[in-house]
C-alpha cells in the first residue's frame, strides 16, 4: 500500500480510502463488548475486513464512515462538528448515541479521558506546515452503559505514516480497555 502523503492532513484531507490493519491495532473485539455488542456480531466483525471513508469537509467538521465487508454487519457513520457541543445520533451498532468532538493539542489530549496510558509512548505526526492538534471525541450511550474516548490522527507504525484512533472506553461496571485501531491509508475518491 502506499504511504500516506505528508502534504494529506486530517483538516484537509479529500475523501480518502483506509482499512484496518488488524496486526497493528488492538483486538477491538474487546472494545465492542464492553460496549455491550453481542458475541455473534463481535466474532463477525473480527473476520471482516472493516473499510474507513474519511471526508474532511472544513476546519469545522469531519465525516468518517466504516463498513465491514464480507460480512452483514451494520455500517457506522460518525459527523464529527468541532464545537465540542453534545449531540444525538443512532447507528446500526451502537443504537442510540451522543457525542461531541474538537481539535486539542497534542498534551491536552494526553491528559484528558485516559485514552494514552502514563506508560505509553506515543508518537504523533504532522503534514507539512500542520498545527500540531489531534482530533478528541467523545461518545457515550444514550443510556449510560458505556463511555468512550477517543483521540484521533497520524503516527508513524511499522515505519509508515498512518491514521490511528486511540480510544479509552468504560462501562456502568467498572470495566474499562484501552486500544488502538490502526488504518492502511489505500488512496484518495
Amino acid at each position: 500500500m502506499p504511504a500516506l502523503p505528508q502534504s494529506r492532513t486530517l483538516a484537509s484531507l479529500p475523501p480518502a480510502h483506509f482499512t484496518l490493519n488488524t496486526s497493528l491495532s488492538t483486538d477491538f473485539t474487546k472494545i465492542l463488548k464492553i460496549q455491550g455488542v453481542n458475541t455473534l456480531i463481535r466474532t463477525a466483525a473480527s473476520s471482516a475486513t472493516v473499510h474507513l471513508l474519511i471526508t474532511s469537509l472544513s476546519e469545522d467538521k469531519v465525516i468518517m464512515k466504516q463498513t465491514a465487508m464480507s460480512s452483514k454487519l451494520p455500517g457506522t457513520e460518525e459527523e464529527y462538528p468541532l464545537d465540542w457541543t453534545w449531540r444525538g445520533s443512532s447507528n446500526g451498532l451502537f443504537g442510540k448515541v451522543e457525542g461531541r468532538a474538537r481539535w486539542v493539542g497534542v498534551d491536552e489530549g494526553r491528559k484528558e479521558g485516559g485514552v494514552v496510558g502514563e506508560d505509553e509512548r506515543v508518537q504523533w505526526v504532522f503534514g507539512e506546515g500542520e498545527e500540531e492538534r489531534l482530533l478528541q471525541a467523545e461518545g457515550k450511550d444514550a443510556e449510560g452503559k458505556w463511555e468512550a474516548f477517543h483521540l484521533l490522527g497520524f503516527e508513524t507504525l511499522g515505519g509508515e505514516r498512518r491514521f490511528t484512533r486511540r480510544v479509552f472506553v468504560r462501562n456502568k461496571n467498572g470495566d474499562e480497555v484501552r486500544g488502538v485501531m490502526v488504518w492502511d491509508w489505500v488512496g484518495e475518491e
